[in-house]
């Protein structure tokens, strides 16, 4: 039998079977239920890198004020890795980035949870399998899924560096490249030089800073934009900071708080968290607990950062994993609280938005775009402004 030449027991087979199949339907009913017969357009941020991409071959500038166009937020290299997005149709796109999702999100809690899979002998791919079900299931997934979004696979990146599982010669590196291609993942260079891992931080500013200028080379124009002017203007991303949906402290602030003083408080408490959640992670690191400080670094860079989507939550998935463990943080002293506790709920596979929307805020707009153009926000284009026109164009 193949499996028997590929050294796999009968029972190892069974085990991956039932993982895989575990995964496969929870995969099946996120995208049947929010892909195949969601009312509003599905894979609305793929749709962007795959415009980006088009953008890219084509010479035209990536950064553009355009009402009818989504509009992409990222940084250049991110636009150049783009292009591998464009020779897929929309349906074969979106296939193959859900797959591509589940494949990641199995990465980061099989990364997440490596000691007690490693204590669930040979039933761990049963118990992999389940844990990533589980981890789609949960509220940030299914978002991701329904965005298609491409954070899933920054945490993957920046995990496999953190936890030591990249060569030793190139660990920094994967860190470097997903900060070139989003800024989150920078904090996480910043907290390995401020754990002692200085090697791996100046791996990861080298590569972030080689990615950036092949991007300079590639797309000059753009890059001058996006550093000089679209990195500041935040507006084109969420139109309102205020969205339910955006869940970080200047969110909050922005919800809570007058509007002249929602940045002053959001830039005192961001700088408290910061502070206080590095040290945090550099305590863990310390004393052995990669895991917890990485949960913790995701954690702080979910909060600090001035638009936070729901769906950006997979920054928070490391902490499902990050619980008291035998044989994870072997110095941490009998009392002590764990370095990250579980932090990321589930939600069923329709979860409710805190405003009573059926999703998050995210998708009461992009419905919204269906009542005419008086639901249209006034002011300057941005991310959902461009969604709800081509809702009004379909």
């Amino acid at each position: 039998m193949a499996s028997e030449r590929a050294g796999l027991s009968p029972p190892a087979v069974a085990g991956i079977a039932i993982g895989s199949g575990a995964v496969a339907v929870a995969l099946t009913v996120v995208t049947w239920r929010y892909l195949v017969r969601q009312p509003v357009l599905p894979m609305v941020d793929l749709d962007v890198y795959r415009q980006a991409g088009r953008d890219v071959l084509a010479g035209r500038p990536v950064y553009v004020d355009d009402p009818h166009r989504l509009v992409f937020t990222y940084p250049p290299f991110a636009a150049v890795l783009a292009v591998a997005t464009t020779p897929f149709g929309r349906w074969s796109g979106q296939a193959v980035w859900s797959l591509a999702t589940a494949a990641a999100t199995v990465g980061v809690v099989g990364l997440s949870f490596r000691s007690a899979l490693g204590r669930a002998g040979r039933w761990w791919p049963v118990a992999l399998g389940v844990l990533g079900a589980f981890a789609l299931l949960t509220h940030p997934m299914v978002e991701h899924v329904f965005y298609g979004q491409i954070n899933v696979f920054l945490v993957l990146a920046c995990l496999l560096d953190l936890l030591a599982v990249t060569p030793r010669r190139v660990r920094g590196a994967l860190v470097g490249v997903a900060s070139a291609v989003k800024l989150t993942p920078a904090l996480f260079g910043i907290h390995l030089w401020l754990a002692g891992r200085r090697r791996e931080a100046a791996s990861a500013a080298v590569a972030a800073g080689a990615c950036t200028l092949v991007a300079w080379v590639l797309l000059p124009d753009d890059s001058v934009a996006y550093w000089t002017r679209e990195l500041a203007r935040t507006e084109r991303i969420a139109g309102s900071l205020d969205y339910t949906s955006n869940q970080s402290l200047l969110g909050v602030a922005s919800r809570v708080l007058p509007e002249a003083l929602a940045r002053p408080a959001w830039l005192v408490t961001a700088g408290v968290v910061a502070v206080v959640g590095l040290q945090r992670a550099r305590r863990a690191e310390h004393a052995d607990d990669a895991l917890g400080a990485a949960a913790l670094v995701g954690l702080v860079a979910f909060l600090v950062s001035p638009i936070s989507w729901i769906h950006h939550g997979v920054w928070l998935l490391p902490a499902l994993g990050a619980g008291p463990s035998p044989g994870r943080g072997r110095r941490r002293r009998r009392g002590d609280p764990p370095a990250a506790p579980p932090l990321v709920g589930v939600g069923p596979v329709g979860p409710r938005s805190p405003a009573g929307g059926t999703r998050c805020g995210h998708a009461e707009r992009l419905r919204a775009g269906r009542a005419g153009p008086g639901a249209h926000t006034p002011g300057p284009p941005t991310r959902h402004d461009g969604i709800r026109s081509r809702e009004r164009a379909l």
